[in-house]
């Protein structure tokens, strides 16, 4: 059927984006110069380590339990600023830079939709904006404070509900 056809084709680009995104993505050097993300304050940067290391595998597996239902039921589904907001979680708790293109690649949705998703992620303050500064046509994307801060209590009141035991690592940075 041409439907499954379609399913079939839609789950195989979602694959090949991810490994793509995955890939494509690397460190950001924000002035450290060994290709880490450089910690802007550090009482504060120490503050957001513990919430990256404490709830980096629970927004990874919420993030992958999302792409395997696209991949199951096809893009009917659609919560880019959602899979946006948990890429930019992961990558961080990973000390990996996420380039705007691969958190439109990580909103599951097409650029322009995630380029839209992402300014109105950016006006609400959940998101910040950062230039390379080895590279000024590069732009990179990290959660603001208030952004890790609410995506943290999510993810903790996700981690009660499904009773997922805490991780006390810290995360690289």
């Amino acid at each position: 059927m041409p439907s499954e056809k379609l399913e079939r084709l839609t789950a195989e680009l979602i694959a090949i984006a991810e490994q793509m995104r995955r890939e494509y993505s690397y460190r950001e050097d924000r002035g450290s110069g060994d290709g880490r993300i450089a910690p802007p304050v550090p009482a504060a940067e120490r503050a957001r380590n513990q919430a990256l290391g404490r709830w980096g595998e629970l927004a990874e597996g919420i993030y992958r339990c999302r792409r395997q239902r696209d991949r199951l039921f096809g893009p009917i589904f659609g919560e880019p600023a959602w899979d946006i907001l948990l890429d930019l979680f992961v990558m961080e708790a990973k000390g990996m830079g996420v380039p705007v293109s691969s958190a439109c690649v990580a909103s599951g949705t097409s650029h322009s939709t995630a380029l839209r998703q992402i300014d109105e992620l950016v006006r609400c303050g959940l998101v910040e904006r950062i230039r390379d500064i080895h590279d000024r046509r590069r732009t990179y994307l990290r959660l603001s404070e208030q952004g890790l801060r609410k995506l943290t209590l999510a993810l903790e009141a996700f981690g009660g509900e499904l009773r997922v035991p805490i991780h006390a690592t810290a995360a690289p940075g």
